[in-house]
């Protein structure tokens, strides 16, 4: 018989076994590259990122350094994205709707880069795709009277307006979000403004998102009211370095400061900013750095060139903002004189730059319009006794020189225009009728004579924007019989109706809530008017209706109020001077950031020539003026007394430009 087999043992520690396995686990691995500090060393490198266990132990800083193969491998890739860019950037003017795919050509003539309008594009879809979309059929409910009649009736018309819009322009068939949607939904959609760098041209910030965000605020809600420059060439210049050597006739310092300052007012993510006297105020500083910048100028007689002109009348704009027109009209009168010196309403044919000469034109006319809107608000001559003398091209067949202001809609597939170019010659049109009735109405001893006021008033029949001139300037003559088509009693009346109309149609569909400047007049007229026609002999329709007015104007001026000084005076006037029944119902209406606003009384002096409640053009307006208002209804704790003279500081008496 065999012997028995021998019997399997465990290893035994310390054994061969042992050994083979730990010799397998201490192998050393192979390290594709040492670092620079083993390197010089000579010594074995683990090759652990960032930092490996040689230099842990040395306390050395441990870098590492590409091998060649790397590099190369690197640039392949960029190479290969870069391409792929500028394929798809291909792929996207072929695949996109025609408006969006020219919008893009722009972008491309513009300088911009192929994977910024590449990411623009998509991560702009995106966006818009996760973005809270307001619902197509929102309304905005109207005060107090909430008849549905009238709700129906409202957007029958607006709904018409948008057909008949359609109907006349077959390319606006795309263009139908915002018809449908409130204008606050919109996002401003600008590639110049994407690669501008503000912080280039400014001390006073550097972050380049913050004051973009700010000027795309101001493009989309200001712009159009007072413009001063063009905005494609103002774009333009932004994006190339500021440098102390090199001059640019679109854009300055000086500029940029000043429009940053009316473009954070124009921001509702930020707070409190109607609080422009406060030093820690981004927009304070904005303005402190323009006005240093000026007075440097102007010390050193740097001030004639047309960025400087442009910047002047924007410091005016500001301190209208502010309440303060007595004391900003004294740049914008400065700015208008510089013009004037550098022959810019002369038609600029001396110019040999032809983008020069069309930013001088478009300034020229921008001046133009803000000062006969100016010298109607203040009851004065205007300044400049003529339009420009270069002809305004006409929109559909000179878009580009006017540029335009694009905007996209949530979940809309196209860019919707704003008809920046159409309403520009529209209110250009109105402005130099509107100069001439100031010519013939304000003056020293002047009072228009009737056969004048019939002139006039048919002239602005078929203008934009007239409602509140027409009712102006027809009133002193309701009791006269003018011509059969013309009664001034008739024409008062339908002004008066269709101010209403339009306002409950502006807040029905838009509200109140974004920074609209333009609407502190014709809300102003619309409370002052509502709160003097109330009386104990209204039958109940007639005191429904103008409660329902007087409510919205004020929830209208209040929530502008927020943006700018001036409108919350005028809100906190008109409130001062309510019924205790018609403040009980408007205490009812407030919401509860209203009843946490400050107190009527205010924080900063009033020194206005506005006059916000005349609607007759025969009234003294030295007697209205806001600053008299503000003293006589309100408490102003400015903290110090004034001595200056409330009297009337227009500048009615100055000779012409």
């Amino acid at each position: 018989m065999s012997a028995p087999l021998r019997p399997l043992l465990p290893v035994v520690a310390g054994g061969e076994g042992s050994k083979g396995a730990v010799s397998a686990e201490n192998r050393r691995k192979r390290v594709s590259s040492a670092c620079e500090a083993c390197r010089l060393q000579k010594t074995k490198c683990s090759g652990e990122r960032p930092t490996c266990q040689a230099c842990i132990l040395r306390q050395t800083i441990c870098t590492y350094t590409a091998t060649e193969a790397r590099q190369i491998r690197q640039r392949y890739e960029d190479l290969r994205r870069h391409h792929s860019a500028h394929e798809e950037l291909f792929d996207l003017i072929k695949t996109l709707p025609e408006q969006q795919a020219v919008e893009v050509f722009h972008r491309v003539r513009a300088g911009a880069d192929a994977n910024a309008i590449v990411n623009n594009v998509k991560d702009g879809n995106l966006l818009l795709q996760l973005h809270l979309v307001p619902e197509t059929r929102f309304r905005y409910e109207l005060l107090y009277s909430r008849d549905m009649l009238a709700s129906l009736a409202l957007e029958a018309a607006a709904t018409e307006a948008g057909h008949r819009s359609h109907s006349n322009n077959s390319a606006s068939s795309g263009y139908q979000s915002q018809y449908v949607r409130p204008y606050h939904a919109a996002v401003f959609v600008e590639p110049r403004l994407d690669n501008a760098r503000p912080s280039e041209w400014t001390t006073v910030s550097k972050d380049d998102t913050l004051m973009r965000n700010l000027l795309a605020a101001y493009f989309t809600h200001e712009y159009h009211l007072w413009p001063v420059f063009q905005k494609d060439y103002f774009l333009e210049a932004m994006t190339q370095a500021s440098t102390g050597k090199r001059r640019n006739a679109c854009c300055s310092p000086l500029l940029v400061n000043a429009t940053l300052t009316y473009a954070y007012y124009c921001s509702k993510q930020v707070p409190n900013r109607f609080r422009y006297w406060e030093p820690d105020n981004l927009g304070y500083r904005f303005f402190a750095e323009a006005k240093r910048l000026w007075e440097m100028q102007v010390i050193n007689d740097k001030h004639h060139n047309l960025a400087s002109v442009q910047a002047a009348l924007m410091i005016n704009i500001v301190y209208n903002l502010y309440g303060l027109d007595k004391i900003g009209s004294r740049y914008g009168v400065e700015g208008l004189v510089i013009a004037k010196n550098l022959r810019l309403f002369d038609g600029n044919a001396h110019i040999r730059s032809e983008r020069i000469r069309n930013a001088r034109n478009f300034t020229a006319w921008c001046l133009f319009n803000i000062d006969s809107h100016l010298a109607w608000q203040f009851f004065r001559h205007p300044y400049l006794s003529k339009p420009p003398d270069f002809v305004l091209p006409e929109p559909s067949t000179n878009m580009v020189w006017y540029s335009e202001i694009w905007t996209r809609y949530p979940m809309s597939q196209t860019l919707s225009p704003t008809y920046f170019a159409q309403y520009f010659k529209a209110t250009s049109d109105c402005r130099v009728i509107l100069a001439r009735l100031c010519y013939a109405s304000f003056g020293e001893g002047m009072k228009l004579p009737s056969h004048q006021a019939i002139v006039f008033a048919k002239q602005l029949i078929g203008c934009l924007d007239y409602q509140i001139i027409l009712m102006t300037l027809c009133q002193p003559f309701v009791q006269e019989g003018w011509e059969h088509d013309c009664s001034p009693r008739n024409i008062v009346s339908d002004a008066e109706r269709d101010i209403n109309v339009l306002i409950r149609l502006y807040y029905f569909r838009h509200g109140f809530a974004d920074a609209h400047v333009y609407l502190t007049a014709p809300l102003s007229k619309l409370g002052f008017m509502s709160l003097n026609s109330i009386n104990d002999r209204m039958t109940r329709q007639e005191l429904e209706y103008a409660r329902s007015s007087l409510l919205l104007a004020l929830r209208g001026l209040r929530e502008q109020g927020r943006n700018y000084y001036a409108t919350r005076t005028i809100y906190y006037i008109l409130k001062s001077q309510l019924r205790p029944e018609e403040e009980r119902l408007l205490q009812g209406s407030e919401d509860l950031a209203t009843a946490s606003d400050e107190k009527p009384s205010l924080d900063s002096d009033i020194q206005s020539a506005w006059t916000p409640r005349i609607v007759d053009i025969s009234d003294d307006p030295v007697a209205e003026e806001l600053s008299k208002l503000a003293k006589q209804f309100l408490t102003i704790d400015s903290g110090e007394h004034s001595d200056y003279d409330t009297g009337s500081n227009s500048p009615a008496s100055a000779r012409a430009v």
